[in-house]
């Protein structure tokens, strides 16, 4: 599956998250929407400083995440795999 290229405003971003955590509140006990809204504003503010350049990740934490999860999408090819010709 080839990745699309994505373009934004800062201020849709917010609105998407907000929108997102919204969602995850209303799935939830009433007593976890301010941790959960709390969080997603916190992720909002980096994932915002990370695309702006203002406070982007560090490049070693980004490399691992990488390597990371090509392992867990290989892992998870392998499975499938094996599951079908079963």
């Amino acid at each position: 599956m080839e990745e699309k290229k994505i373009i934004t405003t800062e201020n849709e971003l917010r609105m998407l998250i907000g929108l997102a955590a919204e969602q995850v509140c209303n799935s939830h006990e009433k007593d976890k929407e301010g941790l959960i809204l709390d969080v997603a504003a916190e992720i909002c503010i980096k994932v915002n400083g990370h695309l702006t350049g203002r406070k982007e990740f560090d490049s070693d934490d980004i490399e691992l995440y990488k390597a990371l999860m090509l392992g867990v999408f290989d892992s998870a090819k392998k499975i499938a795999g094996a599951v079908i010709i079963r």
